[in-house]
């Protein structure tokens, strides 16, 4: 009987202990995951940042050539800007929904170009984030 009831508090012991570790290692996926929403967000607001200097710059530039790079700088940083928005936004951390971040990216691209209208249509598919970020800037040459 002692022999029973010594195993079966081992047994318990064992269940806690794995319990305990469960715990820990889920906190510590959380914590990783708000890490890294932090982080993608923060470097979303750093390239707005970038990308609104861009824009002062172009805005400031004399000869039409420097204007034009310096803007086409600026609607190519925040088409990168824009994949971390949805990025620290998703619960994904590595894919995008493209056609919503295309189809947001081309909304961006029709107010930088005023008079002309932008049509965008897609399929809905999941893609990696850095292949997010090259199909939109494809996607911004190709518009631009």
């Amino acid at each position: 009987l002692r022999d029973s009831e010594s195993r079966n508090c081992s047994f318990a012991k064992i269940a806690r202990e794995e319990t305990t570790r469960q715990k820990t290692a889920e906190s510590a996926i959380e914590h990783q995951t708000t890490l890294v929403r932090e982080v993608s967000h923060r470097v979303k607001n750093s390239l707005s940042i970038v990308a609104g200097l861009l824009a002062l710059q172009a805005r400031a530039a004399k000869p039409q050539e420097v204007r034009s790079a310096l803007q086409a700088a600026q609607v190519r940083v925040q088409a990168v800007a824009q994949v971390h928005d949805q990025l620290w936004r998703s619960e994904d951390r590595e894919h995008i929904e493209l056609d919503a971040y295309l189809r947001a990216l081309c909304m961006a691209l029709e107010e930088t170009g005023p008079g002309h209208s932008i049509v965008f249509t897609g399929n809905a598919m999941v893609v990696s984030a850095d292949r997010a970020i090259a199909l939109g800037l494809i996607t911004n040459e190709l518009v631009t």
